[in-house]
């Protein structure tokens, strides 16, 4: 397998979370109703963590860049977890994001959520937006079908909320 080139080479200096906090409002605490561990892929700073509900929930933050706890290639993890929150990493990563997504399938017990803050398109395609740290940052506009085949025999629910932009939430289960 081809390694995920971006591994690393997100910009380091991420504040306390990325984007709006709604998304981390709606998503941490469904994911912790039930004690075990929330794995928080592309995690950043650590953010989602204060969303936590109750004690019982064992936090890891994986990401490709520090300060994760641990710092890894999101398309090649194979560490099991209860729950797994994805958010703003799909849209992030052009090359690898079906690697990435279907990596996080085979990785939660439980439930899962993904949040995706890019507007839907006709078809999938890749759109250069932003430098940062020197580094061009290219992001996926989906075609909202391509990832409701993909996660359809886990979904349970879908919303789409107003932020400080459009925010898109898929949640899943195991049963």
């Amino acid at each position: 397998m081809i390694a995920n080139p971006l591994l690393g080479r997100w910009p380091t200096n991420k504040g306390p979370h990325y984007g709006a906090l709604d998304t981390y409002a709606l998503t941490v605490p469904w994911l912790t109703q039930q004690p075990g561990t929330l794995h928080d892929w592309g995690g950043g700073a650590g953010f989602a963590k204060k969303y936590i509900l109750g004690e019982n929930t064992t936090y890891l933050n994986v990401d490709g860049t520090p300060p994760a706890d641990a710092v890894d290639d999101l398309g090649s993890r194979t560490v099991p977890c209860d729950t797994l929150l994805l958010r703003h990493v799909l849209e992030m990563n052009p090359d690898h994001w079906e690697l990435i997504l279907r990596s996080a399938l085979n990785c939660f017990q439980r439930r899962m959520a993904i949040v995706n803050f890019r507007p839907f398109a006709d078809q999938t395609h890749v759109h250069n937006s932003e430098v940062a740290e020197g580094t061009q940052l290219l992001y996926v506009h989906f075609r909202k079908a391509d990832i409701d085949e993909i996660v359809r025999p886990y979904q349970t629910g879908y919303c789409l909320i107003q932020t400080t932009h459009i925010e898109h939430i898929w949640y899943l289960e195991k049963r």
